[in-house]
């Protein structure tokens, strides 16, 4: 009844997770909005959360809705509301395309118009406005009348909370003592990564897009935890 990939402990879970009643609402297609919103808020809350609390446990920051649905398997059912959730979190700006790092990682902060380093501390609906810009503006519904999603099952995007924390982690625990300048490989054994090479790039992607690291050709540098929180001040109070 619990997870099958990256398991949550079962004392993680919620309450409700054992109550067969609650969980069917859980697990089962969205309605139209409009005609119960409370119940859609609620339910949109109760996946939202379970996927920031997956992504920090996962020590991950990319997610897809496949990604969630295999992991949170209950009783051989997989939920069948789950690209709506991560739909709506992309348009509400918490999820971004794995491309969106990566890019500024490699190309600089300013090589991306709609995924600048400044973006997300821009006013909230110009923000919202952006990644809405990307979507469909009338959401679409199947053949039942259902809402439909707009993504792909298997699109994967990266979680901006866990990212952020990711790379603050990141920063204030790197090795004392190592060299804070190298190819992302050299970056890798000098901070004794442990994950994907992928995860690693859009961190140092976050991180360049914050002024706390700079990459020239093969070359990363980077900062430490004081220039980051100072520079994250900086920009909040900019802004």
């Amino acid at each position: 009844m619990g997870l099958t990939d990256r398991q949550i402990p079962s004392d993680k879970l919620p309450q409700c997770w054992s109550d067969d009643v609650r969980m069917n609402a859980l697990f089962a297609p969205f309605r139209i909005k409009s005609a119960n919103p409370e119940s859609w808020d609620m339910k949109m809350k109760f996946w939202s959360d379970l996927v920031r609390q997956w992504c920090r446990y996962k020590t991950d920051p990319m997610v897809s809705a496949a990604d969630v649905k295999s992991a949170f398997q209950r009783k051989g059912r997989t939920a069948a509301c789950i690209e709506i959730v991560i739909e709506e979190m992309y348009r509400g700006g918490n999820l971004s395309p794995i491309s969106k790092y990566v890019q500024i990682l490699h190309n600089g902060p300013e090589s991306l118009l709609h995924w600048s380093a400044r973006m997300a501390f821009r006013p909230a609906v110009f923000a919202v406005s952006t990644v809405l810009s990307l979507l469909p503006v009338r959401q679409q519904l199947d053949n039942d009348g259902l809402p439909k999603a707009s993504i792909e099952s298997t699109q994967r995007f990266v979680l901006e909370s866990v990212v952020k924390e990711q790379a603050t982690q990141f920063i204030d625990s790197y090795p004392p003592g190592e060299t804070r300048i190298g190819t992302i490989d050299e970056l890798m054994k000098y901070s004794q990564w442990q994950g994907s090479r992928e995860t690693f790039e859009v961190i140092l992607g976050y991180l360049v897009s914050q002024g706390v690291a700079v990459k020239k050709g093969d070359v990363v540098k980077l900062g430490n935890f004081i220039m980051f929180m100072f520079n994250s001040l900086f920009i909040c109070q900019a802004w």
